[in-house]
């Protein structure tokens, strides 16, 4: 009968142990995957290549260019042409007429080429060409070519002169291209902001995870010295010790859990902003951060900071181009307020012959030639629109100015606070390293004096609580760090310059 329970003793051991054993074959994969880091550096080199409010962003100096064009077009001299023919049969009952039913063909012909120039005045140059046959007898030149060269130019004086006024249009288009310009590098500098704001949130996560583990540790080696002391037979008051130690091994397992979703949702969260068709990472892949620390220099020359941010900060600049068009337009509605006086002047050139070369020809000689010349004045009664114009676009330059003048003052402020962060981290994670330091110390002889038998368990598991929040709060102002250095360099606008990224 003994060995018959030995017998079976050892095959249930047997057994037991292979199945430990495809346990952990089976879990193996999973728990020794290894880690692949994620560097901050990667992911912006990723959000600069897949990030899709990037990729739109991009196409706005191209739209601008086209604006350019559609503005410049106004300029572009243009090319004019008609023929027509036409033929006529009329009955009279004169002999006058050269003919009972005088039939007429007429052929007639024009090319010319018109343009507006820059200082608002439009020139026309026009040859026409009429060919006319007929059956009258009376009729000298049967064909007669009739041809006329004629040039005729108007030149504005007051109301629409002037190169600033009539290039008010391609002079706006290309400040909105400057514009569009900021705007996509506002874009990219925004979005990697964004992007490292998130990889901190990430590495954050993980870092609290870090401590968290750190904390189950603990709470898995105090469950095992208590059990110790509450074997069998021993008072209820150490069986207490054990059951508060398990549960709080069961909250830090729990905690473990919660905090390991919240580096997964942190991941997710990054990934779609440098990664978000996942042709890069696999969701199995085991990406952890690299390791962040602190600076320990503090940032001392404000001023030069400041002047930075006001020289390169991307949507200044956009509102002082913005700024420049109210002032363009607000100059060319002023021009709008003068009345309209126009000089105005033509030239013709007439031959006359039996074909086209030679009535050609026969202008040249400049024996058939009118010219005339003069002004035109145009003065409209009350002027109300003009006037109004003007005074929408005075409104329009002057509400400009002061969005200038408030983003400017944004703008220092959002430097000044900057820059009190980072100095602010770099204090904080000074002595937050003194405080985890210190409170690990704690710790430890805490657990000392718990094997000695003159501290509890309740004493253990408060002092593991702050070392725990002792390492987070390390952690964070690490990461506080970075993102106050993030904050400082977006505020001068010295993200794509420390980086060292350059947009094509």
């Amino acid at each position: 009968m003994k060995r018959f329970r030995r017998t079976t003793t050892a095959f249930v051991l047997i057994a037991l142990l292979a199945t430990t054993g495809q346990a952990k074959e089976e879990q193996t994969p999973e728990k020794l995957k290894i880690p692949k880091i994620l560097s901050l550096e990667s992911v912006r080199r990723l959000a600069l290549k897949n990030n899709f409010d990037i990729a739109l962003e991009k196409m706005g100096p191209e739209s601008a260019e086209a604006d350019i064009d559609t503005a410049e077009a106004e300029f572009e001299p243009k090319i004019t042409g008609n023929s027509e023919y036409a033929q006529n049969r009329t009955p009279t009952g004169s002999a006058l007429s050269g003919a009972m039913e005088v039939k007429t063909e007429q052929f007639d012909f024009d090319l010319g080429v018109t343009q507006k120039v820059r200082t608002g005045g439009r020139y026309d140059v026009r040859w026409a060409s009429q060919k006319l046959r007929t059956n009258s007898t009376f009729s000298t030149l049967n064909p007669a070519v009739a041809s006329n060269l004629n040039v005729s130019v108007t030149q504005p004086l007051l109301r629409e002169f002037g190169i600033n006024v009539n290039e008010a249009d391609v002079i706006i288009a290309q400040n909105n291209l400057a514009i569009s310009k900021d705007a996509f590098e506002e874009k990219v500098i925004n979005v990697l902001t964004n992007v490292e704001e998130a990889y901190l949130d990430f590495a954050q996560a993980a870092e609290d995870l870090k401590a968290i583990n750190e904390s189950k540790v603990v709470a898995d080696n105090l469950v095992a010295e208590v059990s110790k002391k509450a074997a069998p037979g021993v008072g209820v008051a150490s069986k207490a010790e054990l059951w508060e130690a398990q549960a709080d091994q069961a909250t830090a397992n729990e905690n473990v859990i919660i905090q390991e979703i919240i580096v997964r949702n942190n991941l997710d969260l990054l990934l779609n902003f440098v990664d978000p068709h996942r042709t890069t990472f696999h969701p199995d892949d085991n990406l952890v951060p690299e390791e962040l620390t602190a600076g320990a220099k503090k940032i001392e020359n404000r001023k030069e900071h400041e002047e930075t941010a006001l020289r390169e900060r991307r949507e200044l600049r956009q509102a002082v181009k913005l700024e420049e068009n109210t002032e363009v337009a607000k100059d060319a509605a002023e021009n709008g307020l003068l009345p309209k006086l126009d000089l105005v002047g033509s030239t013709t050139l007439r031959g006359l012959d039996s074909n086209h070369g030679a009535s050609f020809d026969e202008t040249s000689t400049l024996r058939s030639t009118s010219y005339a010349a003069g002004l035109a004045l145009e003065i409209p009664l009350g002027n109300r629109e003009a006037k109004a114009r003007f005074r929408k676009a005075d409104i329009e330059q002057r509400k400009a100015k002061i969005r200038t003048d408030s983003l400017k003052a944004q703008v220092v402020l959002e430097v000044r606070e900057a820059i009190r962060a980072v100095n602010a981290a770099i204090d904080r994670s000074g002595e937050a390293r003194k405080a985890k330091e210190f409170s690990e110390k704690t710790l430890q002889a805490t657990r000392d004096r718990l094997k000695a038998g003159t501290a509890t368990t309740r004493d253990v598991i408060e002092k593991n609580a702050v070392f725990v929040q002792s390492m987070v709060r390390y952690n964070r102002a690490i990461i506080d760090y970075h993102r106050a250095v993030a904050r400082l360099a977006k505020a001068t606008a010295q993200t794509l310059a420390n980086r060292n990224i350059k947009l094509r």
